[in-house]
């Protein structure tokens, strides 16, 4: 096309907790042959509506990139659908415009959490993490084939970030194999009987956020 913009990667915080998003930015590309880009707008959606415009100017040739800062974007309600889009005047292509699930809601939770994990028939493959506000919380690896995995904390408040992950690459849906069971992972907030995330079929990573509102001490149950 003689002139398109392209929204090219996100490269600000994947997660965000408390309503606040800290840190936002985009890289934008000139996919035109022959149109020199001077300037855009970034388009922040939230749940399908625009909430903020930032402007960027410079001078980007055919294929050049450049990182726009879009900063802080707060008043975010709970596992919001937040994405960009790059608005060009006379753009002819809008295909590569958007930048979709690219960041992770928190959702409310209480102190109480558990995890319960059933692994598929390569439970070597599984491993996840519990990260939180001083770093990791907890983590686990080093499974057996069909191996049940029951956890329980009682969190301090602040935000959390749960991670799992499959070696191979095709989440815990062992049945697209063969003869095989599926295993399940399940994050759930007990104190509201609420699941944060549960997933089968998450590639090579799963991730959930969410927010802690109370305060009590860490323990764990096995």
């Amino acid at each position: 096309y003689s002139k398109d913009a392209k929204l090219l990667s996100y490269n600000g915080d994947p997660v965000y907790c408390g309503g606040v998003l800290e840190n936002a930015s985009v890289t934008i590309q000139n996919y035109s042959v022959g149109a020199t880009l001077s300037s855009c707008d970034i388009l922040t959606i939230v749940n399908g509506d625009e909430v903020e415009t930032t402007e960027w100017s410079g001078s980007l040739e055919t294929y050049q990139t450049a990182s726009v800062n879009i900063g802080s974007i707060g008043g975010l309600p709970d596992n919001a659908d937040v994405s960009f889009e790059i608005d060009w005047s006379g753009d002819q292509d809008d295909s590569n415009n958007t930048l979709e699930d690219v960041i992770v809601g928190a959702t409310s939770s209480s102190s109480n959490v558990s995890l319960y994990i059933m692994t598929d028939n390569w439970g070597e493959e599984t491993s996840w993490e519990l990260i939180g506000p001083s770093g990791v919380v907890d983590n686990g690896d080093g499974y057996g084939n069909y191996q049940e995995i029951e956890l329980d904390w009682n969190l301090d408040e602040g935000c959390y970030v749960f991670h799992v992950y499959d070696a191979y690459g095709d989440g815990l849906e062992a049945s697209m194999w063969g003869q095989y069971d599926d295993g399940v992972v399940t994050l759930t907030d007990e104190g509201n009987n609420n699941v944060i995330w549960t997933g089968v079929q998450f590639e090579a990573q799963g991730t959930a956020a969410f927010q802690v509102g109370e305060t009590s001490s860490i323990s764990e149950a096995i």
